[in-house]
């Protein structure tokens, strides 16, 4: 065998095993292609495809085993002739660049002025293609890097790399209309002709989103990869423009007019990709040094070597083919040589339908006849694993909860991936004292607002983000911003938070201990202090401290119109995994999320007992249950990815890193993973009646 029958085999899965657009996009013949596959099956002495008479239609069982080793193998011999030529040749060479036309005309000449500087003698090659491309020509090595703002954080085979985040921007020409406006607003756009970026280019589907959410329709007359192109259209009247910040020079643009729209549109994220395993020269550091400074070389290395050999394609995107068939989902024996013996599992005192399939033991029932426990961190004697509550550090373990923690884990670099989302509505309001003379919200201005401050853990202060997004979404309301009120510390420290056995200390939470309730304790006992007028709460357990202190709510969430603000903490809820247990067990991964959409189905055909189980949970009175999450409850314990979820999280994700809660920022469709969900619907959809009488059981 050779290197070009490996190269061959490689490719052909990658191509649909379609022999002509392999030839094509190769450059090589099909009788070529032939001779490689056969001279390389006789070589093995076994089929490496499946045939359908002549026409080769997938991998074979065998095929597929050896698949791994071919890709290791032609990834080694790759490092070994970057090597040689590295030591033969420091300072020339060829650097092959695949990006999209914004980059490569707005975002990278200041990087290649610098990096000519540097390696005068390197020739640089820049393709310009569309974002799939992109992945597809550095994961075939036809380019070194690749630059994009869609989609190459979701190819396992790239180690991709956030590099800046950017926002867009409306440009109209001189004296149109909307510059007469106050602020930029989606209903004042969807009044005039809109020219964009085409699907899948550019942060398209931000644009697309925001309308989605509102249920506005604009008129999108024309759309184009090219931002001078769009800038053309707009200077010809046809009509308004909607491009990427970086495109806009008002020096050089003469004739037009940039409106600011980032509060229009999420704001979108610049990756960088390479070959996950390959050999980079000195040149490629150092260009990825004048693109993005803050990837270091060791950052850069960690990642692009990061064994990645058992992934499966659980994470690939629909649109590619990867070298591996997806897996089948299998009860009983592992289906490879990866040893589980326990699966993690934590959970918040919320309503989601983890926790119901945990605490009805349907989990454990899953994975009994395969010896595997279910295990709660917070039952762990390590106090590491127990932390894991909120760095989601333990391998081998799944969350679902409130949704601050999860994002800065993922911030913070654990490696994770959102499997699935839960939206339940909850009370979320403002509370006064009783005979305060605060009846309405516009009398919130000028208040003191108390805002829990944890003195004491080592992670994310979740109480605190919680509060001041719930201030800032309810004051919305009326108009009015953080800035109209005062905002007085309250402080606090809780034992054990750190840990995730949270045991609040205050004198006066053993009083709401009494009545089952000590999540707002330290709210409450400002308002009745007199240390502040004005406290945020929200849940059963908020109602319940409401209660207590015959406070009233001065104004709640269902008076927010716009749904996007109704994210906090806790909604939506996500369910998440630790990415290597996926890799190297998406069939464990698929049978865990089976159960919780169970769970979620029972719930909906059982409104009493699921009203029960979340008094229990909460540990609140079932009365508060259902005025904080409705009489809908039951119906609302379902996991999906939603888009209007998905914008809500990507929402509330900037309020919290603008805000200084999260240390860096990321993007929220690259760490959501579909594949689980639709793997686990499948299962769902075999084993219906099996699962159906375990549950009726």
């Amino acid at each position: 065998m050779n290197f070009q029958q490996l190269r061959t085999i490689l490719e052909l899965p990658r191509h649909s095993f379609n022999l002509s657009q392999m030839a094509s996009a190769m450059g090589m013949t099909q009788p070529g292609i032939s001779r490689h596959v056969r001279d390389m099956e006789d070589a093995m002495g076994f089929a490496i495809f499946e045939r359908s008479g002549k026409r080769i239609t997938g991998l074979s069982d065998s095929g597929r085993a050896i698949m791994p080793i071919v890709e290791r193998l032609l990834i080694e011999a790759g490092k070994l002739q970057g090597a040689g030529v590295e030591y033969t040749a420091l300072a020339s060479g060829v650097l092959g660049i695949s990006t999209t036309h914004t980059q490569a005309r707005y975002a990278l000449p200041q990087a290649m002025l610098g990096f000519r500087g540097a390696f005068p003698d390197v020739r640089v090659a820049l393709q310009q293609n569309t974002p799939e491309d992109i992945a597809r020509s550095v994961i075939a090595g036809k380019a070194d890097i690749g630059i994009a703002t869609e989609g190459l954080a979701a190819y396992p085979e790239l180690a991709a790399f956030p590099c800046y985040r950017w926002s867009h921007l409306v440009l109209v020409p001189d004296g149109h209309p909307l510059l007469e406006l106050g602020p930029l607003t989606l209903r004042a756009l969807v009044q005039f002709p809109l020219l964009t970026y085409d699907h899948g280019f550019t942060g398209r589907r931000h644009i697309d989103q925001a309308f989605a959410t509102t249920g506005l329709s604009p008129d999108v007359v024309l759309t184009a990869m090219d931002s001078d192109v769009i800038k053309d259209y707009v200077r010809l009247g046809l009509g308004v423009g909607v491009l990427a910040s970086v495109a806009f020079d008002a020096e050089h643009d003469a004739g037009l007019r940039a409106l600011d729209a980032g509060h229009l549109f999420a704001a979108s994220t610049t990756w960088l990709a390479v070959r996950r395993g390959a050999y980079l020269r000195s040149y490629t550091y150092e260009f990825i040094r004048h693109f993005a400074p803050q990837l270091t070389r060791q950052a850069i290395d960690l990642e692009l070597h990061r064994d990645t050999t058992l992934a499966s394609d659980a994470t690939a995107p629909a649109n590619i083919h990867r070298i591996v068939q997806p897996p089948t989902i299998h009860r009983g024996a592992p289906t490879m040589s990866t040893t589980i013996d326990t699966l993690w599992y934590t959970r918040c005192p919320a309503p989601t339908p983890f926790g119901i399939a945990i605490q009805q033991g349907w989990l454990a029932q899953e994975f009994a006849a395969d010896g595997l426990q279910m295990r709660a961190l917070q039952d762990a004697d390590d106090p590491a694993i127990r932390r894991s509550h909120f760095t989601h550090s333990q391998p081998h373990s799944f969350r679902q909860g409130g949704n601050i923690p999860a994002l800065w884990a993922r911030s913070s670099g654990a490696a994770t991936r959102v499997i699935g989302l839960t939206w339940v509505d909850e009370f979320q309001g403002l509370l006064a004292l009783r005979g305060s003379g605060i009846a309405s919200v516009e009398q919130l201005r000028g208040k003191r607002f108390g805002l829990p401050k944890n003195l004491v853990s080592g992670v994310v202060d979740f109480h605190r983000a919680t509060a001041l997004r719930g201030f800032s979404t309810l004051l919305d309301v009326a108009g009015l911003t953080l800035d109209d009120v005062k905002l007085v510390d309250l402080p606090y420290a809780p034992l054990g938070l750190a840990d995730a056995r949270p045991v609040d200390e205050q004198g006066f939470a053993r009083l709401l201990r009494t009545h089952g309730q000590q999540e707002f304790s330290r709210e409450v006992h400002a308002l009745i202090s007199g240390e502040v007028d004005v406290v945020f709460a929200k849940g059963a357990t908020g109602l319940a401290a409401a209660n207590l202190a015959q406070a009233d709510v001065i104004v709640d969430i269902s008076q927010q119109g716009n749904r996007l603000l109704h994210a906090n903490n806790g909604a939506p809820r996500p369910l998440t995994v630790d990415q290597a247990l996926l890799d190297a067990r998406p069939d464990l991964v698929a049978r865990v999320l089976a159960r919780t959409i169970a769970a979620g189905r029972w719930a909906e055909a059982h409104p009493t007992e699921t009203t029960a189980y979340i008094a229990r949970e909460t540990k609140s009175p079932e009365l508060w249950v259902r005025h904080a999450y409705g009489p809908r409850l039951h119906h609302n314990l379902h996991i999906d990815l939603a888009p209007g979820s998905v914008a809500a999280l990507d929402n509330f994700k900037q309020f919290l890193h603008g805000s200084g809660y999260l240390p860096t920022d990321f993007d929220i469709e690259q760490w959501i993973d579909p594949q689980p969900l639709r793997q686990a619907l499948q299962l769902l959809e075999t084993r219906r009646d099996n699962i159906s009488a375990e549950l009726a059981a």
